[in-house]
């Protein structure tokens, strides 16, 4: 199985056992739930695959980076657990991707877990 595909398991794993992980917090609460869910799945991720491929830095000279990069599977994965927000971080995930390409690196997909 790709692991792109075994890392949206690993996050809907961690997301499920997570008690009130899909109801709405609101700042402070909200983002307590979301960096302690982003903290485990980094984790999970690293055991389950035998090395890091979060934050990866692979946008250039500027300080943007991947939530994860698998560049076997030429795939970016960016989670993004608040796109019903009108300030969340999607365009600037899909700029990570451009940027990623414009590198020369081979990307292919971009892959969002929400």
């Amino acid at each position: 199985m790709p692991r792109n595909e075994e890392l949206l398991q690993i996050a809907q794993r961690i997301a499920t056992a997570t008690p009130h992980f899909f109801e709405v917090q609101g700042p402070g609460a909200g983002d307590n739930v979301a960096n302690s869910f982003m903290h485990e799945l980094r984790e999970t991720a690293e055991q389950q695959f035998g090395g890091d491929f979060s934050e990866q830095k692979i946008c250039g000279e500027n300080n943007l980076a991947a939530d994860f990069y698998f560049p076997e599977e030429r795939t970016i994965v960016e989670v993004t657990l608040s796109l019903r927000n009108p300030n969340s971080e999607f365009e600037r995930d899909m700029l990570k991707a451009v940027l990623v390409q414009k590198q020369g690196n081979d990307v292919r997909r971009l892959l969002f877990i929400a």
